[in-house]
């Protein structure tokens, strides 16, 4: 997450928002955050990067990586589902 390019289109936009949408209720204020980012992905405008949409990826980016929300495998705890996505282009999985 740290290394995630930013977004040159929507498609690498609309990526980057699905994985971190994952994850939306450990990230505090993700909806103010994010306006400046998903308001790119409206209508079928080029998208311009400003230096507020950079600032808010990097916020997300480091909301992400500082979260509770990873830590280490407790194996003790139940089942474990792995998901998985993938395109002509990627591929993504994430082990839940």
């Amino acid at each position: 997450m740290v290394d995630w390019p930013t977004p040159r289109d929507r498609t690498n936009l609309r990526g980057f928002l699905g994985l971190i949408g994952l994850y939306t209720k450990f990230i505090k204020s993700f909806s103010k955050i994010s306006t400046s980012l998903t308001e790119l992905l409206k209508g079928n405008v080029e998208i311009k990067w400003t230096p507020m949409c950079e600032d808010n990826f990097c916020k997300l980016k480091r909301a992400f990586t500082l979260a509770s929300i990873l830590k280490l495998m407790d194996y003790t705890k139940g089942e474990l589902v792995l998901c998985t996505d993938a395109s002509e282009e990627t591929i993504g999985t994430v082990l839940m």
